[in-house]
């Protein structure tokens, strides 16, 4: 691998670099794939506790388990690596990027845009990752403008659980979204 573009500047530490392709281009990710990330971790850690292998990551004392995803989706360093492709500076870089998978967190990305909440029945899947919603159910979002693919917020109002999902498809006869729900990231309050 070539010479760090960062070295002989005093700002950067070269060791600190972003992983670079073979052209020295910086390689980022996209939040979905941020989110892919997290999720494996947490079936990795999760595999290994059931193999009885000791966890790679440390637990957290909050639950003794490994609680690492909201840690890791609020670190603005790892968003600004992986999403943005810039390194670390030697002074904290300015407050201007949230972590690319903010989304993730309960609540939402507090900075990002403010999606249609979809009340949802936890109870209700349909093949798998999927669930469905009447039109009626859609807080703060028009659902007669949602297409394919838009980002929403679903929430279970008695448990507290919210997380991302998406539109797969909008039904506007019957006046259902049907959704796409990575049942794994959805999180109450309490993370």
């Amino acid at each position: 691998m070539a010479e760090s573009p960062l070295a002989g500047r005093p700002e950067f530490v070269p060791e600190w670099d972003v992983y670079r392709d073979s052209d020295g281009n910086p390689v980022t990710i996209t939040g979905e794939q941020c989110a892919a990330v997290l999720h494996a971790l947490r079936v990795v850690e999760a595999v290994r506790k059931a193999e009885g292998c000791r966890p790679l990551l440390p637990p957290y004392p909050k639950d003794q388990g490994m609680n690492i995803h909201a840690e890791v989706t609020k670190s603005r360093l790892l968003g600004r690596m992986l999403h943005e492709g810039l390194p670390p500076t030697r002074t904290r870089p300015p407050v201007y990027l949230a972590a690319p998978a903010w989304d993730l967190l309960y609540g939402g990305d507090p900075f990002g845009p403010k999606y249609p909440r979809v009340e949802i029945d936890p109870n209700v899947r349909v093949g798998g990752n999927g669930t469905y919603a009447g039109f009626e159910d859609v807080h703060n979002g028009d659902p007669a403008t949602m297409k394919r693919w838009d980002w929403v917020r679903v929430f279970e109002p008695e448990s507290g659980l919210e997380g991302p999902a998406r539109v797969e498809r909008v039904d506007h006869e019957r006046k259902l979204l049907h959704l796409q729900v990575e049942w794994s990231l959805l999180r109450g309050p309490d993370g």
